[in-house]
């Protein structure tokens, strides 16, 4: 079962700060976008790292998951990101190796859910 850890007691620069640093360790990342005038799924979207966070805001919501299952062609991973709540809404997903996950989870003294 995935686990989840909070966030919520961070400040909205610290969840920014946060992305910003899981960004530098990632070994893969996406933005997505959902514009149900165009479509009900989820499409690829043309945005930068830097764009994705200009739209950051207290609205956004986080995560930060420990993957338990995950498909044969993936590695074991984290994913952490963020989704905004707009008329399009953006989605950043990043994927972590466990080893340098559990040192920003340490780092940032995050507790699971």
């Amino acid at each position: 079962m995935d686990i989840f850890y909070k966030i919520d007691k961070l400040s909205l620069q610290e969840k920014k700060n946060l992305m910003i640093e899981c960004k530098k360790v990632c070994f893969d990342y996406w933005i997505d976008k959902l514009d149900c005038n165009v479509s009900f799924a989820r499409q690829k979207a043309d945005l930068t790292f830097d764009e994705i966070m200009e739209k950051c805001n207290e609205s956004s919501f986080f995560v930060f998951i420990d993957r338990k299952f995950h498909s044969l062609y993936e590695k074991k991973h984290f994913e952490v990101g963020f989704s905004t709540s707009e008329k399009i809404d953006h989605f950043l997903f990043m994927w972590i190796e466990d080893e340098k996950a559990q040192e920003i989870i340490k780092k940032w003294e995050l507790e699971v859910m």
